[in-house]
């Protein structure tokens, strides 16, 4: 029975008793540093297990720790003989834990050295495995604060122990250290938590990926199984966070990651082999390992079902959300056998996928290699060009159909870095949109653009407009609107002197803040243009509700507008549209007499292409162009 009060006389001491108390503290303490020392509580519950009997006199010893799930577990150990019995594990509800609080009651959380119970009897189950040992005496003692202890440490004796203050406090020190211990290690934990995964998500993150593949490509470079690295992609999640804002963005992404989650446990539970892992390297980027496949069909496998996953919609937020995913896999040995290798062959084949049309899974092929090299030295090179004098500007002349009048220009941005003047805009521009390089060019050609505009007014026209095109990316800037107008106050360019040209599906795909945007800059006499127009999905409901001045016809519909009856007819549809929403209309691309004799006669309000004058820089643009008409 529960006997917290009884006395027994302290044993007499005997003549070598001061050494042998030496012995013991310098053995306790040495016990007490061990278990500081430890770093995880996996390695201070061993330290414990293995120190405490030589440091106490103890026959056997416990100690309970509280789990997440609620739950804690019992790691318990005999002392002797040695070996007798290995450390186990047990869940014990809290309530059990609670059983030995009842009675007296409170006296373990006020008495500092704990409960002392003597011929124990029927105990709570987490202790019935000290009774089955022949203990006779319990000391139990709460580790850290009574109200909410971070343990329960127990030290069973097989004979009666009697009421000694000293070995309480021996008892309460120990707990003490235990305590810092594991207030250590649990900050600990949460720093390698920290460390190893993702904020948001609780998913691993880069750093994880990195050494979970060193782990395993040994293994696969042995011939033992394959290692698979899926990049994951989510199409189009920016659109998401731009459209209804970042908290949504967020929702959506952890919802992703659960159900792509659930579908890489289920992989797992039916795979006596295959294991994989959901990380998240950043922003809306994904990845999965896939270690221990035996064939590339396995990978495979695990690729189709996570592509395959997210075809439902997501509700979130009262917003239904389709999220598809674009994915490219490398396998190790065949792709790389280095992680960097790895990474570098993923992303490549991932790239491949976006470009030919997302949606869908792409293995790394030798090919892409080269494709991506050329991607990486053409970023390398712009944000080179953008440090330095590797951009200029090309000015291509637009003048009214009717009297020839020079009426503005549109300014092409043009790489001067002798590695990169054989790349074209169709290579360069889409690598500045990907990396984000677009927005500082950006703004760079607006500055030039404007500077331009005022010097050519200056020179005679004061009415000269040069026009910028605007990536959809750019458009999507919180502070379009100012730096516009900072670039027109810096070079003292009017307003009138600047236009922006933003192509038909960045138009249509535009929210309410953009075209809010698009009102303040035409308010200030900015000219807006629809630039490619027919190219897109306009709605025509729509397009009339847009703050735009002009349309600007594409180039694959005046080249054959002469001889073809479909062209020409489609270049009529939009002439009469710009009529009735009073509209300028631009035809782009006019490369002969006949195409600037029939839209003259249409009614196109003004012409560029290479009839007109080949793209050319200032000076050349400015001698060719001085008086403002054809010639």
């Amino acid at each position: 029975m529960r006997d917290t009060m009884s006395e027994v006389s302290p044993r007499p001491r005997t003549p070598d008793e001061p050494e042998r108390a030496l012995r013991e503290m310098a053995r306790r303490h040495a016990l007490e540093r061990a278990v500081l020392a430890c770093l995880a509580r996996d390695e201070i519950v061993a330290t414990l297990l293995d120190g405490l009997p030589g440091a106490h006199e103890c026959d056997s010893v416990s100690l309970a720790l509280p789990e997440r799930s609620g739950m804690w577990t019992l790691h318990f150990a005999l002392a002797d003989p040695p070996g007798a019995a290995p450390a186990e594990r047990h869940d014990i509800p809290k309530a059990e834990l609670e059983r030995v609080f009842a009675e007296p009651a409170g006296v373990l959380l006020r008495a500092p050295g704990g409960v002392l119970l003597r011929a124990p009897g029927v105990l709570p189950a987490f202790l019935d495995r000290h009774a089955r040992c022949g203990t006779r005496s319990l000391r139990i003692v709460p580790v850290g604060s009574p109200d909410r202890p971070l343990a329960m440490l127990a030290i069973g004796r097989r004979v009666p122990v009697p009421r000694d203050p000293h070995e309480a406090h021996h008892a309460r020190q120990l707990a003490d250290q235990l305590a810092i211990a594991l207030e250590k290690a649990r900050l600990y934990e949460a720093v390698h938590h920290m460390a190893y995964h993702d904020g948001l998500t609780g998913l691993p993150n880069r750093v994880w990926v990195r050494e979970a593949l060193s782990a395993a490509i040994p293994a696969a470079l042995e011939g033992e199984a394959l290692v698979g690295l899926l990049f994951v992609d989510l199409d189009h999640f920016k659109q998401v966070n731009d459209t209804l804002g970042h908290p949504v963005g967020d929702d959506l992404l952890k919802a992703v990651a659960e159900r792509i989650r659930r579908v890489v446990e289920r992989v797992v539970e039916g795979s006596p082999s295959v294991a994989a892992a959901l990380a998240r390297l950043g922003g809306d980027e994904l990845t999965v390992v896939v270690t221990g496949a035996r064939c590339v069909e396995e990978i495979e496998g695990v690729a189709t079902l996570v592509h395959g996953c997210l075809a439902d919609s997501f509700f979130l937020r009262g917003h239904e959300l389709s999220c598809s995913s674009t994915i490219g896999v490398a396998v190790c040995p065949r792709d790389g056998t280095t992680v960097q290798a790895l990474f570098k062959n993923a992303d490549a084949a991932l790239h491949d996928a976006k470009t030919k049309g997302r949606d869908q899974v792409r293995f790394y092929v030798d090919s892409m290699s080269e494709k991506t090299l050329a991607r990486i030295q053409i970023e390398t090179r712009l944000r080179r060009a953008l440090d330095g004098e590797g951009l200029a500007l090309a000015y291509q002349p637009i003048v009214d159909s009717s009297s020839g009048a020079l009426v503005g220009a549109e300014a092409l941005l043009r790489l001067t870095d002798p590695e990169l003047s054989r790349v074209g805009p169709a290579d360069f521009i889409p690598v500045a949109e990907e990396t984000g390089l677009i927005v500082p060019i950006g703004e760079w050609v607006v500055r030039e653009a404007c500077a331009a505009a005022r010097r050519f007014a200056d020179a005679g026209n004061a009415s000269f407009r040069v026009s910028v095109n605007f990536a959809s990316r750019q458009f999507r800037g919180e502070k379009l609107v100012e730096m516009i107008t900072g670039a027109l106050a810096g070079t003292g360019a009017r307003p009138a002197n600047l236009g922006i040209e933003l192509t038909e599906s960045t138009l249509i795909g535009a929210h309410e803040h953009s075209i809010e945007m698009l009102r303040r800059l035409r308010a200030l006499g900015v000219r807006v243009a629809v630039d490619d127009f027919g190219t897109g999905y306009s709605s025509l409901a729509r397009l009339k509700t847009f703050p735009v001045d002009a349309l600007k016809i594409d180039c694959s519909f005046v080249r054959d507008l002469v001889w073809s009856r479909d062209d020409g007819a489609i270049v009529r549809a939009i002439l009469a549209l710009g009529r009735t929403l009073d509209l300028h209309v631009v035809a782009e691309g006019v490369e002969t007499a006949e195409q600037l004799e029939w839209l003259r006669r249409e009614g196109c309000s003004e012409i560029q292409g290479h009839l007109i004058g080949e793209p050319a820089c200032e000076a050349e643009f400015t001698s060719a162009f001085l008086d403002g008409t054809l010639g």
